[in-house]
C-alpha cells in the first residue's frame, strides 16, 4: 500500500445519486493508495447520527486533503451537489479535483455548476482516468504509489458503465417549462395570461414589427387570446413609435376528410372552424383593426393556411423568440376519438437556452411545410354528403360571388341553387342538350321551373341577375359545382347499359354492319365524389380542366335570353 507516516489523509467525494457505484470504486482505490478515510454522502439531509448537515459537511471538507467532484449532467439538478460544490470552492484549489463525466464536456460546466467554471478540471476518459487520478493523488500524499492493480481496472470499467448509461438515456430532469391548457379551465388561467402579456410586451418593445404565428386545429382559443391582447393593449394607450403587427394563422380545413363522419367524426371542430373563419371572421377582423387603430399599430392582412391534415406541431410563436408549444391528442369518446389541441398543456421555450433554440427551429421547419399547399390533397366524400359539404362555402364564405354548375339535368343541384339565390350569388348552369330525349327534357323543365320559382320569390323587385343557362351537346360524364374560388365538387357519372344493341354501319370501310356494345343515355351518379378546396394542391388544376376548359369547348351554347319569362324561348333542345 501507499500509506505514509504522519497525519492521516482524508478524501471526500461529491457526486449525484447516479454515480454512487463509481464513487464507491473511487473510495476503494483511494483507501488502497493510502487515504485513511474516503467518503461521500448518502444524501441524508441531516447527516449520520442526527448531526446538522451543513455543519457536518463543513467539517468533512475542512479536514479533507482531497475533494473530488464528479461533475455530470445530473449534478446540475441536485441541490446537495450544488451546496457541496459551493463550500468546496472555499478550499485550497490544490485540494480540488473536478472530474467532468461524459457526455458533458468543457462547454457544459457553466450550465452544470457555474461556480466551478474557473477551476481546473479533468475530463474523464476511461482509457487514461486511473493514470490521471494517480498523478493527482501522488502529489497530495507526497509519495510514490504502488504499481497498477486490479482496482484501477475496476474503476475504469465502472467509469465506462457510468458514461454508457448517460449516453443511452436523456437526463431525467431536462428543463421543461410547462403551462397548463389554454381553455380557461385552470384557476387563474396562467397560460392565457402569459400569452396575452407576451403579445402586449412585444407590441410595446422597440422592434418595428410584432409577428404572431398561431398553429392549431380550429384556433377557437387562440383567436380569443389575440383579441384580448389587442384590446387590452389599446386600452393602455398608443405606441410611441411606428409598429406593424403581422398575424399568421394555420388551422385545419373544415372539409378535411380526417374530421368527417367516416374518419374522426369531429363535428365540434368542423363547426368551430366554420364559425371562426366564415361566420365570425369579419367581426373578429374588425375588432382587431379597431384595437390596432386605437393603439396606433398598423395591422397587415392576416395570412391564413388551411390544411387538410392534423398538424404534427401546434403552438404560438411570438417574434420568433418565444414559443408556447402544444400537441394534439386523441382521447376515446365511446367507439370514436376526440381531437384535443388547446385542451392539453403547453411547453414554454425561449431562445435563452439550447433546448428552446432547438424547439423554435423545429417549429419553424413545420411552418415551412404548413405554408405549402402541395401537401393538401383532394377529399373523397360520401355520395350522400358531398353536396351538403359544398353548401357551407356558399352560406358562410363572403368571398363567394359566383357559382358554376355542370350537370346532365341539374336536379341534384336544386338545394345549392336555392342557397345561392338566397345569398344573391350569380349562377351559371350548364346542362346537357336533351335532343330526342323526352325524359331528359322533362327533368330539365322541372329543375328550371323550380329555379325560376325560387328566384322570383326571393328576388322580386331586386336587381339580382337571373341565372345564366347553357347547353352542351356531348354526353355528360360528370357533374361539377364550382363555388367561387372556395371549393370544387365533382361526381363522376356511370352509364348503365340498356340491353338494346345499336347497329354500327361500317360500309365506308367495306365491312359488314356489326352490333355494338349496348349503350344507354341514362346516367347515374357514381360513388366517386371529390371535393377540392382552394387550399388543395389540385384545386387550380381540376378547376381548369373540368370547368374552365369545359365551358370553352365547341358545342357549348348559351341559352336564349329571357328564359324565365318564357318569351321567345323555344325550350331546351331547340338551339
Amino acid at each position: 500500500m501507499g500509506a505514509t507516516a504522519g497525519k492521516k489523509k482524508h478524501a471526500f467525494i461529491v457526486c449525484a445519486s447516479h454515480e454512487v457505484d463509481l464513487a464507491d470504486s473511487l473510495i476503494t482505490l483511494l483507501q488502497y493508495w493510502g487515504f485513511e478515510e474516503a467518503v461521500h454522502y448518502r444524501r441524508d439531509p441531516w447527516g449520520a447520527g442526527g448531526k446538522d448537515y451543513l455543519n457536518d459537511l463543513r467539517n468533512k471538507l475542512l479536514n479533507a486533503d482531497l475533494v473530488i467532484l464528479l461533475l455530470s449532467r445530473e449534478f446540475q439538478w441536485s441541490k446537495y451537489c450544488q451546496a457541496e460544490a459551493g463550500l468546496a470552492t472555499t478550499l485550497d484549489p490544490e485540494k480540488l479535483l473536478i472530474v467532468v463525466l461524459p457526455p458533458s464536456g468543457e462547454d457544459d460546466i457553466k450550465t452544470i455548476s457555474p461556480i466551478l467554471h474557473t477551476f481546473k478540471h479533468l475530463f474523464a476518459d476511461p482509457r487514461t482516468f486511473a493514470e490521471d487520478l494517480r498523478s493527482k493523488v501522488a502529489r497530495v500524499l507526497r509519495t510514490v504509489l504502488p504499481d497498477r492493480c486490479s482496482l484501477e481496472t475496476a474503476l475504469e470499467a465502472e467509469l465506462s458503465e457510468t458514461i454508457e448509461a448517460y449516453s443511452l438515456t436523456p437526463s431525467k430532469k431536462e428543463p421543461l417549462l410547462i403551462w397548463p391548457c389554454i381553455t380557461g379551465e385552470v384557476e387563474g388561467q396562467p397560460a392565457q395570461h402569459s400569452i396575452v402579456q407576451s403579445i402586449k410586451k412585444s407590441l410595446r418593445n422597440k422592434q418595428q414589427v410584432t409577428e404572431l404565428i398561431f398553429v392549431g386545429v380550429s384556433l377557437k382559443f387562440s383567436l380569443v387570446l389575440i383579441t384580448q391582447a389587442l384590446e387590452e393593449f389599446s386600452d393602455g394607450g398608443r405606441v410611441s413609435q411606428p409598429k406593424t403587427l403581422s398575424i399568421e394563422l394555420v388551422h385545419m380545413d373544415d372539409q378535411s376528410h380526417i374530421l368527417q363522419e367516416d374518419a374522426l367524426d369531429d363535428p365540434i371542430d368542423i363547426k368551430n372552424i366554420r364559425d371562426n373563419f366564415y361566420r365570425d371572421w369579419p367581426g373578429t377582423l374588425r375588432r382587431w383593426e379597431k384595437a390596432c387603430e386605437l393603439g396606433s399599430v398598423k395591422l397587415t392582412p392576416p395570412r391564413q393556411h388551411w390544411i387538410d391534415y392534423i398538424p404534427p406541431r401546434i403552438g404560438i410563436l411570438i417574434d420568433g423568440q418565444t414559443l408556447f408549444a402544444g400537441r394534439c391528442s386523441f382521447p376515446h369518446r365511446g367507439d370514436a376519438f376526440q381531437l384535443f389541441a388547446g385542451e392539453r398543456p403547453y411547453f414554454f421555450y425561449t431562445l435563452l437556452d439550447s433546448h428552446g433554440k432547438k424547439a423554435i427551429e423545429e417549429f419553424k421547419d413545420y411552418l415551412r411545410v404548413y405554408r405549402k399547399a402541395n401537401h393538401n390533397g383532394v377529399v373523397l366524400a360520401p355520395e350522400e354528403d358531398w353536396l351538403r359539404r359544398l353548401q357551407f362555402p356558399l352560406e358562410c364564405d363572403p368571398s363567394v360571388r359566383e357559382m358554376t354548375l355542370i350537370s346532365k339535368s341539374g336536379g341534384n343541384f336544386r338545394r345549392l341553387v336555392k342557397c345561392a339565390i338566397d345569398k344573391g350569388i350569380s349562377i351559371n348552369i350548364y346542362l346537357q342538350n336533351p335532343r330526342g330525349s323526352r325524359k331528359l327534357k322533362e327533368r330539365i323543365e322541372t329543375f328550371r321551373g323550380g329555379v325560376y320559382a325560387d328566384f322570383r320569390s326571393r328576388n322580386a323587385g331586386s336587381e339580382h341577375k337571373e341565372p345564366r343557362w347553357f347547353w352542351f351537346n356531348h354526353l355528360a360524364t360528370y357533374r361539377a359545382a364550382l363555388v367561387g374560388a372556395a371549393a370544387l365538387g365533382i361526381q363522376m357519372y356511370r352509364h348503365d347499359p340498356d340491353g338494346v344493341p345499336r347497329i354500327l354501319d361500317l360500309q365506308d370501310t367495306g365491312s359488314a354492319p356489326v352490333k355494338s356494345v349496348p349503350i344507354s343515355l341514362d346516367t347515374r351518379g357514381s360513388k366517386l365524389c371529390l371535393i377540392a378546396t382552394r387550399y388543395s394542391s389540385q384545386f387550380e388544376h381540376l378547376k381548369k380542366q373540368l370547368v374552365e376548359d369545359f365551358v370553352k369547348e365547341a358545342g357549348v351554347i348559351e341559352a336564349l335570353a329571357g328564359m324565365f319569362a318564357h318569351k321567345g324561348d323555344r325550350g331546351p333542345g331547340a338551339v
